[in-house]
């Protein structure tokens, strides 16, 4: 039998793989930071590494580096699982030597299971026919006792050996059993996620108090631990929209925690709206609301090319497509013409300043609803109010941080697309 060795620090991740390698014939062990994950490589001898990147201890980049040093696992397959938006994480872990890259909110457990299948045949192996029966996870005694639903999972459903492998029928109830075994998945997530948007929120109104960078670190680090399980069980649970907007938001409060400086009433602003607009995306997927499809296309108008390539980039990360102009009056008449599902303003223009020019833009049956960012220099309660009563509905201070503006766009183009299928 091959060997997966897990390297991950949440306990309900690592249990809910553990059960889908094992239902493939794997033997599985978890190690739950970088220092023990070391230590196993040598003594549980793994075929191949699933590999958090934001374990403790630790960190994946020099874990992957370690595994490479050494050549009895010089060419050991590493997957890693990580959130995408973390650019220099990632980058750094590839460099290190990582194998494959796998995105936390995007990657169901059979997904992944698809990912660990190409390497069957480096582990000696070839690819295993689908099984009938989906197993209870290699015990790991520092995890405690599996979750209810997964226990279930394999208790109730009895074995198919009458069922000849690849037959219709055994492929048919593998269906079945992997639908079931999601579902079950997500019911455990459906119990967990309300308690921890409570303690996410819990955390806010000590960071809005916090005068002082010193005092704000600890409340930021808090915030993005919650965010970080949150996602990560958001993406196993096959929620995309879930898992990619506490992504987003994880990855913003992780640049802030490395740069603190950097935390403006602006970035608040952000990461408060964030955490409401969860809650509002926990509720329609347990409402079974269907996740937005519709391709996004944002406009950006800013006379500055390096503003207006920073905007772009930041969206980049997010999949979304923009067309930029630094003429005001070029933009009316896009908008005139086009309709767009986000609409970034610079605000000190030559021939028409910003807020003018969101006044007009109301004026056009395309886009009179669109949502409309101010991305200015100018700051505070005035601004605030000028960009309000123009017909925006936020406002970003410049310099901002490339995570704040994409976790701003994702979070109102949602909205918007969800207002939309609401009034459908």
């Amino acid at each position: 039998m091959r060997r997966i060795l897990i390297i991950e620090d949440d306990a309900i991740i690592a249990r809910v793989y553990g059960s889908k390698y094992s239902s493939a014939g794997f033997e599985t062990s978890v190690a739950a930071d970088g220092e023990v994950g070391l230590e196993m490589l040598k003594t549980f001898k793994p075929d191949l590494v699933h590999l958090d990147l934001g374990v403790p201890k630790v960190n994946g980049a020099e874990i992957i580096k370690r595994i490479r040093s050494q050549p009895e696992t010089k060419t050991l397959p590493i997957i890693i699982l990580t959130n995408t938006y973390q650019n220099r994480l990632v980058k750094t872990a590839m460099e290190a030597g990582a194998t494959e890259c796998v995105s936390k909110a995007t990657c169901t457990p059979k997904m992944m299971m698809e990912v660990v299948e190409k390497y069957r045949a480096r582990m000696g192996e070839t690819p295993a026919a689908p099984l009938a029966l989906i197993a209870t996870p290699h015990p790991d005694p520092q995890a405690g006792p599996p979750e209810a639903s997964e226990a279930s999972e394999a208790a109730s459903t009895p074995p198919l050996s009458e069922a000849p492998a690849g037959s219709a029928f055994s492929e048919t109830r593998e269906t079945q059993r992997q639908a079931s075994f999601q579902a079950e998945i997500q019911a455990g997530f459906a119990k967990r996620a309300p308690e921890m948007l409570a303690t996410l929120r819990d955390r806010i109104e000590p960071l809005l108090r916090a005068e002082t960078e010193a005092a704000r670190i600890p409340e930021l680090s808090e915030m993005h631990r919650i965010i970080r399980l949150f996602s990560g069980h958001a993406g196993i649970a096959g929620l995309k929209e879930l898992a990619q907007m506490s992504s987003a938001l994880e990855a913003l409060l992780r640049e802030l925690l490395e740069r603190p400086k950097e935390l403006t009433d602006s970035s608040l602003r952000t990461i408060v709206d964030a955490c409401d607009f969860l809650g509002l995306l926990f509720k329609r997927s347990v409402d079974s609301a269907p996740e937005s499809t519709e391709p996004a296309v944002v406009l950006v108008v800013d006379d500055d090319i390096l503003c207006r390539r920073a905007a772009c980039l930041a969206l980049a990360r997010i999949n979304v497509a923009t067309i930029s102009v630094d003429d005001p009056q070029v933009a009316l008449r896009l908008l005139a013409e086009n309709r767009f599902s986000l609409i970034l303003l610079d605000v000190e223009m030559p021939g028409l300043n910003g807020f003018d020019l969101c006044r007009e833009l109301r004026t056009l049956p395309a886009n009179q609803t669109t949502p409309v960012v101010f991305v200015t220099s100018l700051d505070g309660f005035q601004s605030r109010e000028t960009a309000l009563a123009s017909g925006g509905n936020d406002l970003i201070a410049k310099p901002f941080l490339p995570m704040e503006l994409a976790v701003k766009a994702l979070s109102l183009l949602r909205e918007s697309q969800i207002s939309t299928q609401a009034s459908a």
